[in-house]
């Protein structure tokens, strides 16, 4: 059974792959006899009447019913190999069957084509380039839904022309699909230009280019009229928002002569998308190679280099305010769908469709392993949107999460109805990589748990512990110092507030000290109460430090019964990370009164400025060290070790005097003026010339002058350095307007800036300002000495103020540091008229009743000069030069700021003597002189 006696031979042979020799004594010689049993094509496959043993695989099974020579269904040319082309005159319909051309509705078709591409084009050459700030929420969302969608069209068109059993209706909606990606059967092209695949693949290829074209002078018409059009940048925007809405079906367009199929035998191999055109034997299909190798390289291949090229330099680009804008604007159809975190998201989109489009190039004759590896290729994606949920809408990522779903489930459908010969061999293979794969996803889990409770990273040395509200700038100032000198790795909670429970996780595993900074309402948050309460139940190693907002509660207010009201209310509930009222009043009493196993530090009322804040990390470096000794002794639990650091603590460095605070004090200083004697306002100044430090150093070389940091005493110096300055900072936080100290130095620095354009006011706000805080403006009595004063603080407020969000994550701070830095660097550098000797020699006269100073210039210094290697490495300051080793105009006070502009010069003032008499004038008055700072 299933043989048939060849020509050549009197012996049965087995019958050829293809065809069926079911009748007895079938033989080659009966061919075209209808009486006689002779070899016939089976259903799926079909022969040419001229070579009637020779087999061809038809790339539709619905072509070819099997039978005679020369059979096909549909109206198919029966002359064509695998009957894959209609005859001429003829068009294919979306059921596969060939009609007759009717030229009017040829040309019809092709004509609303035309016009509706024409007319889409236009008006998204103009929707992409609208601004995006005007666009509600609402309608990015239905941008990004809609170009999800058109991507899950054109890979159900890519689907449609793979070698899948597709069942009816499916079958008929993907042939309509096909449209997209620019197969253009639907529109009868054949009816128009004939039955000519290579001239129908030229057209094809052209479609991409014409459409750029279009959109170009499109973009350059509309420049015609409105100047404000920018045609390179709105060309490269719009051309990219197409090239990636239709990458899948140029892709697969440019692929399709290196997409074939094998017939049986040594028949050879067909094109899939034209089975008529043999692979590599005939020159139509070289022809097919050389234009679809010059559309790689001219068309997908460019925007490929482009995408890749946008996304790496993307961090260079928005790191630096010059370039970040143009970037962005550039490429806002690649970045501007995605969070600014995912930014990335649009290679890997780009990654996963030329894998998918690709595949049939790679992988032939083997529909059962395509149907699997793109079910994979959905699925890791999937996975990899649903970690990074990178759509900038959530209805968005819920969309892309059901379509790549709902596409795995098309798959599933295709493979319950097919039957491929690789079915079996897939399934095996399939199988077993799926169940190795679940069993070493769960122990490479296990063990990442176990490396990570083993060896946790990132490890920090000091998690400060704070209230955001009264202390987020001081917290951000005590980890920048402790970092820069300690050396030591510390973690705020504003840095992630993501998740409680990670954050718990981070105090339990991956923390050598919880430092507890203790404001009037730290305990009673509930994130604090449940970093306190986990330290005291795990590892125990925690310091507090002391503030004088802080009043610690009574025994009675910690009692389990009463914690609970103790603890501000919030949508946080302790009770489901498993902290109970037990816990939390066992963790406070040990924390606040545990003498010998919780150290604690105590901000000194005798230090001013930053030199509080250096107190602060220098005790906790002592605690430090001989916690990590105890541990090597093996002695942790021994009370005669412990240490207590003294409610008293003194600097490292002591002895600076006020005259010598004030002698390096001069003109063309960059100044900053904070509300003194509050640590949230001074942490600010701290933080803003830290990050400033290195990039305003050349514009500032006399330095940097923190006013917070002078003592009361000081005040007509710091009055003089403030009209002496070449600009002046005023950072603006709650009561900086009730503080007559500040109102008077922020009054005088607008005064010398209107009269002599000589100084640079720039005004930062913190969080917690309030602008109708000028309502207290009146009762000011220092601002009624100076002449104008309501005039002068209404100019203030209108220059352009700078916010800097303390509570911010540290990206976000060292963002609206580089915008003042960028003001401070644009400042014109003129000769100022006073000399830095007469404003020492004024100062000096001023201080010389000034007690001398408890105060560890070591931090001032460190913060306040600029970087050279000598300065990082020896924190202490050399002793100012005499005033016989001074060189004109040598600045000897450094500056630690870093960048930002603006635009005004200094310019020479009218008259020192004049200036310095005017602020004796202000500071003389007994009255304010006992309120002031």
């Amino acid at each position: 059974a299933n043989t048939y006696i060849p020509l050549s031979s009197t012996a049965c042979a087995p019958c050829p792959e293809g065809m069926s020799c079911s009748i007895a004594n079938s033989s080659e010689a009966a061919i075209g006899d209808e009486e006689l049993p002779y070899p016939q094509a089976s259903v799926g496959y079909m022969t040419i009447v001229e070579e009637p043993m020779q087999v061809y695989k038809c790339w539709k099974e619905i072509w070819c019913p099997g039978g005679a020579p020369g059979t096909c269904n549909y109206g198919r040319d029966p002359l064509s190999v695998g009957c894959g082309q209609c005859p001429e005159g003829t068009y294919t319909s979306p059921n596969e069957d060939c009609y007759p051309c009717k030229s009017s509705l040829a040309g019809f078709y092709m004509v609303i084509a035309v016009v509706g591409g024409v007319i889409a084009l236009g008006l998204l050459a103009f929707a992409v380039n609208k601004q995006p700030a005007t666009e509600p929420k609402s309608v990015t969302t239905v941008v990004i839904v809609s170009a999800l969608t058109l991507t899950a069209v054109q890979n159900l068109g890519m689907l449609s022309s793979m070698p899948f059993v597709w069942v009816e209706p499916v079958r008929s909606i993907l042939k309509v699909m096909s449209l997209m990606s620019f197969d253009l059967d639907m529109l009868q092209v054949e009816c128009m230009i004939g039955q000519s695949p290579a001239r129908a693949y030229g057209i094809r290829q052209l479609v991409a280019p014409l459409c750029s074209a279009y959109i170009v002078f499109v973009i350059i018409l509309r420049s015609r009229f409105d100047r404000s059009v920018r045609v390179v940048l709105e060309s490269t925007n719009a051309v990219g928002a197409v090239f990636q809405a239709f990458f899948i079906s140029i892709l697969v367009s440019v692929t399709l002569p290196f997409v074939c199929y094998s017939h049986p035998g040594d028949s050879g191999a067909s094109m899939t998308s034209n089975p008529s055109i043999m692979c590599f034997s005939n020159s139509e299909h070289t022809l097919l190679i050389i234009l679809g190798s010059l559309s790689f390289l001219a068309v997908a291949c460019p925007f490929i280099v482009l995408v890749a090229y946008a996304t790496l330099r993307y961090r260079s680009a928005t790191a630096d305010s010059s370039t970040a804008m143009r970037h962005l604007s550039l490429f806002r159809f690649l970045f501007g769908r995605f969070r600014p975190e995912t930014y990335y998201y649009g290679c890997i989109a780009l990654g996963r469709s030329c894998f998918i489009c690709l595949l049939p190039v790679v992988v032939r004759d083997a529909p059962a392993a395509q149907i699997q590896i793109i079910s994979m290729i959905f699925m890791a994606t999937l996975l990899l949107q649903l970690y990074l949920q990178p759509w900038r809408s959530a209805v968005a990522n819920l969309v892309d999460a059901g379509v790549s779903s709902f596409m795995v489930m098309l798959l599933i459908s295709v493979a319950l109805v097919g039957t491929y010969d690789d079915a079996s061999v897939v399934a095996g293979v399939t199988g077993s990589v799926a169940l190795i794969s679940m069993l070493l996803l769960a122990l490479a889990a296990m063990l990442h748990g176990v490396i990570n409770r083993m060896i946790p990273s990132p490890f920090y040395q000091k998690f400060v512990c704070h209230h955001k509200a009264d202390a987020a700038g001081q917290a951000r100032f005590l980890q920048m110092m402790i970092h820069q000198r300690l050396n030591e790795t510390c973690f705020i909670d504003s840095d992630d507030l993501s998740n409680l429970d990670d954050l718990l996780d981070t105090v339990r595993c991956r923390i050598g000290c919880l430092v507890v900074y203790l404001t009037a309402d730290t305990l009673r948050r509930p994130w604090c109460a449940a970093e306190v309460t986990t330290t005291s139940i795990t590892h125990r190693r925690a310091a507090r430090v002391m503030t004088a907002s802080f009043q610690i509660p009574t025994l009675a207010a910690l009692a389990p019964e009463n914690i609970r009201d103790y603890i501000h209310q919030s949508d946080t509930n302790l009770d489901e990370l498993g902290i109970y009222p037990e816990s939390l009043s066992s963790g406070f009493r040990w924390l606040l009164f545990s003498e010998e196993e919780v150290p604690e530090v105590i901000m000194s009322k005798s230090l001013v400025g930053l030199a509080r804040f250096q107190q602060v990390v220098d005790d906790l470096s002592k605690f430090g060290r001989l916690s990590m000794m105890r541990l090597a002794l093996g002695r942790e639990n021994s009370t005669n070790s412990r240490l207590r650091p003294s409610r008293t603590s003194t600097p490292v460095s002591v002895g600076r005097s006020e005259q010598d605070e004030t002698e390096n004090l001069g003109p063309g200083m960059l100044v900053i003026s904070s509300k003194p004697h509050d640590d949230e306002a001074t942490a600010a100044a701290g933080i803003l010339v830290a990050k400033i430090r290195t990039s305003v150093v050349t514009q500032f070389k006399a330095g940097v002058c923190i006013l917070a940091n002078l003592p009361d005493s000081a005040f007509d110096s710091a009055l003089q350095v403030v009209r002496s300055a070449k600009a002046v900072i005023v950072i603006l936080s709650q009561g900086s307007l009730q503080c007559e100290a500040q109102l008077v130095a922020a009054l005088t620095a607008v005064q010398v800036a209107n009269s002599s354009h000589s100084l640079e006011v720039i005004p930062v706000f913190t969080p917690d300002f309030r602008f109708n805080e000028t309502k207290l403006f009146p009762s000011s009595k220092a601002a009624a000495e100076i002449i104008d004063a309501e005039q002068l603080l209404h100019s203030f407020f209108k220059r352009i103020a700078i916010s800097i969000a303390t509570h911010a994550s540290d990206s976000v701070l060292d963002a609206q540091c580089r915008d003042v830095a960028s003001r401070l660097n644009s400042i014109r550098t003129t000769t100022r008229g006073t000399t830095r000797g007469s404003v020492q020699k004024e100062m000096s006269v001023a201080a010389k009743s000034s007690e001398a100073l408890n105060v560890d210039m070591d931090v001032n210094d460190h913060v306040l000069q600029p970087a050279d290697d000598e300065a990082e490495q020896n924190l202490e300051p050399p002793p100012p030069l005499g005033p016989d080793e001074q060189g004109p105009g040598e600045n000897h006070h450094h500056d630690d700021g870093d960048h930002h502009d603006h635009h005004r010069g200094a310019q020479p003032l009218e008259d020192p003597d004049v200036e310095l008499a005017m602020a004796d004038d202000v500071i003389h008055d007994t009255e304010l002189a006992s309120k002031i700072v």
